[in-house]
């Protein structure tokens, strides 16, 4: 089967496996879905869980961005955060990569998505949210929310929100692309008032997780 006869077959069935230890159990959160063609699974859905990355760097956007502080602070949740001092100017790209997701081959990748847990003392909002390929260049579509930060509440934020699991970030991604050590996700603030008192960008932690599908 392919993806596009799939969706022309009428009894197709989505069904959610529950599983411990290898055997199935009834309730709780879904481990994986699969997609029933007359009780017979042909397309298994799955998800690599949620991961920290194993490298970040604050790299420049142009010549007015503004580095990040203790930046690898990201890698972990522990309310120990990277920061960047802004006053009226946006921040550094915090960099991310090497998440080692281990995506199978011959998967089809089907989501991406992204937690970034962050805080702030005064006005601050996102600058740029974007993807990082594999070749480790940003990529072009923009995710940035258009809210300011709540003030002084340590706050999750996902990208795109919590519950789509079916955003590709603009690309067409294969195994060995999500696979890549340079794959990740590229986060940067701005302070926009200039007339109130600096502020300081602060996150505790990013994460990412993948979406994939196995035909069987």
């Amino acid at each position: 089967y392919t993806l596009d006869n799939l969706l022309e077959i009428a009894f197709v069935t989505i069904t959610p496996v529950y599983l411990i230890n290898g055997k199935e159990k009834n309730g709780g959160e879904a481990d994986r879905y699969e997609l029933r063609d007359n009780d017979r699974v042909v397309w298994v859905a799955y998800e690599t869980g949620w991961k920290f990355p194993g490298s970040v760097v604050s790299e420049n956007i142009d010549s007015l961005s503004v580095d990040w502080v203790n930046v690898n602070n990201v890698k972990s949740e522990n309310d120990i955060r990277a920061t960047s001092d802004l006053f009226g100017k946006h921040s550094d790209y915090i960099k991310t990569g090497n998440f080692d997701f281990g995506v199978p081959a011959g998967s089809r990748i089907t989501g991406i998505q992204v937690e970034v847990n962050r805080v702030v003392s005064t006005a601050m909002s996102d600058y740029q949210v974007r993807i990082v390929k594999s070749n480790g260049v940003v990529g072009n579509q923009e995710k940035k929310k258009l809210d300011n930060w709540e003030v002084l509440i340590d706050e999750s934020i996902f990208y795109p929100a919590i519950n789509i699991n079916n955003d590709l970030w603009g690309e067409i991604w294969n195994v060995g692309d999500i696979n890549s050590i340079n794959f990740g996700f590229a986060f940067s603030a701005t302070h926009p008032e200039i007339l109130v008192a600096q502020s300081t960008a602060q996150v505790d932690y990013i994460r990412m997780k993948v979406h994939y599908s196995v035909l069987e």
